[in-house]
């Protein structure tokens, strides 16, 4: 039976299949080669690895399920501010922490792959994405971004990112700076960041893949789930129990998890 993500992989990643089947093939093709779910949330042991790359291993599985988990928080925050109008100054604090947590999850996922990256000697894999966390940066260690409410809804300006742009909001500037035909909501922002970090950190992950197999073929490797931990599926990889349900909310790899 062959590793399924869909249907060995946690609660986060069997629930949120239809993202990594789109937006991030490549995290499953690393997962099934590399990491697994031995049915306890934990990494499939692999006894043949070396002290080091058994460390590698584990720091890798927890970047590389961070990102992930990073990006499905920025899909629901998006979900959520699309339907979130400004009616009172509560729906305004609401949507104004949602934009902050966006621009932190941002940053994680660049930072999970710089060390994902280095862990393999690339270290520049995350300049990729630098665009987005110095964006990040602008938005979490200055003064608000100018906004305005259109009919319910919050525009912001442009924010800088990696190259100077005088017509972007940055800290140099004054809230009376600002032109309000730069604006644009605060939705269509999110929106086009989301799809460019799914590119990337997708692209991203293809190019770790490559010295990722080198490792599993050198030790002659291939992961298998552990039959005795999924009872529900015969040898097709297929159900036999309708209403299966993965029991663990946790990475694979981690130290504990939360049973549901």
């Amino acid at each position: 039976m062959k590793l399924d993500i869909s249907k060995h992989g946690d609660i986060l990643e069997q629930t949120y299949y239809q993202v990594i089947q789109t937006k991030l093939p490549a995290y499953e093709e690393i997962w099934k080669r590399y990491i697994g779910n031995d049915g306890q949330a934990k990494l499939i042991d692999i006894d043949v690895l070396t002290d080091d790359e058994k460390n590698n291993r584990i720091k890798f599985s927890q970047y590389h399920y961070s990102a992930f988990e990073s990006i499905i928080c920025i899909k629901e925050l998006i979900d959520e501010a699309n339907k979130t109008k400004i009616t009172d100054i509560q729906s305004y604090l609401k949507i104004n922490n949602m934009f902050l947590a966006f621009q932190a999850h941002c940053g994680r996922i660049r930072d999970c792959v710089k060390r994902m990256g280095e862990l393999f000697g690339d270290k520049y894999l995350y300049q990729k994405l630098d665009e987005y966390y110095e964006q990040r940066n602008e938005a979490l260690h200055g003064c608000k971004i100018p906004f305005m409410v259109i009919e319910g809804f919050i525009a912001i300006m442009p924010i800088k990112g990696k190259t100077e742009d005088n017509s972007k909001w940055n800290n140099k500037k004054s809230w009376q700076d600002v032109n309000t035909n730069d604006f644009n909501f605060l939705s269509d922002y999110m929106n086009k960041i989301y799809e460019e970090i799914c590119s990337i950190l997708n692209s991203c992950l293809y190019q770790l893949l490559e010295p990722i197999e080198s490792i599993m073929k050198t030790h002659n490797m291939r992961l298998e789930p552990n039959k005795s931990e999924y009872p529900n599926y015969n040898s097709s990889g297929i159900q036999n129990n309708h209403f299966y349900t993965s029991t663990c909310f946790s990475c694979s790899g981690s130290t504990g998890s939360i049973i549901l």
